[in-house]
């Protein structure tokens, strides 16, 4: 296998299959291609969408794993729905600092954390962060102090909200799988590349706005 996750956006699915995350996400063109071309070609096609098989990973079971700079628009709540499924996000880029992670359990939001680090800004919080969160720093409420009036969006100091990439593949590999982690490993199956659906998004992340 070959890693993956820096200045990436991917999708993980409790005990997902490849063919329902494919029809669930709309995409087409599919073929089956090897973990270097397909890794590659995510991180250059901006329209690319590359799922795995099912690995390995938290909980004792398995994660099925869309990856593609395209999947940021996604509805993840839709997704999980249609899925019937677990269904967590995770988007990073370092040039800004950006960190982002999602968790949708029965097509409810449980949680949402974003970090922009080149502002020294927590840009969204929702839900309350777990053991895994508070393993890479996270304070347990926000605002950090009883009876303050910082909202996310406001400047922090560290390291109380503060995160870097490396945080995000420690969550990442706490909630189902850290993709970084799979570089050298033995691939279960090959990749399916595919071809995103043109749509125009709901919403773009804080880095694609930054990049627009």
């Amino acid at each position: 296998m070959v890693g993956f996750g820096y200045k990436m956006v991917w999708v993980a699915v409790r005990a997902g299959e490849a063919e329902a995350i494919f029809d669930a996400l709309g995409l087409s063109q599919p073929r089956t291609v090897d973990w270097p071309e397909g890794v590659r070609a995510v991180y250059q096609d901006h329209g690319a969408v590359a799922l795995t098989p099912a690995l390995p990973g938290a909980d004792g079971t398995t994660w099925t794993l869309a990856i593609g700079q395209s999947l940021s628009t996604v509805d993840v709540c839709e997704l999980s729905r249609r899925l019937d499924r677990e269904v967590q996000r995770f988007g990073t880029h370092r040039v800004v600092e950006w960190h982002r992670w999602e968790r949708v359990a029965s097509g409810v939001l449980v949680r949402v954390f974003e970090y922009v680090g080149d502002g020294g800004h927590v840009t969204v919080w929702e839900g309350e962060p777990d053991e895994v969160e508070r393993a890479v720093g996270l304070p347990p409420v926000w605002p950090i102090v009883e009876g303050a009036t910082i909202e996310p969006g406001a400047a922090v100091e560290p390291p109380d909200g503060r995160v870097n990439e490396m945080d995000l593949m420690r969550v990442a590999g706490g909630w189902s799988v850290d993709p970084t982690g799979l570089d050298g490993l033995p691939a279960p199956g090959p990749l399916t590349l595919a071809t995103a659906p043109v749509t125009a998004p709901r919403r773009r992340w804080w880095w694609e706005r930054r990049r627009a």
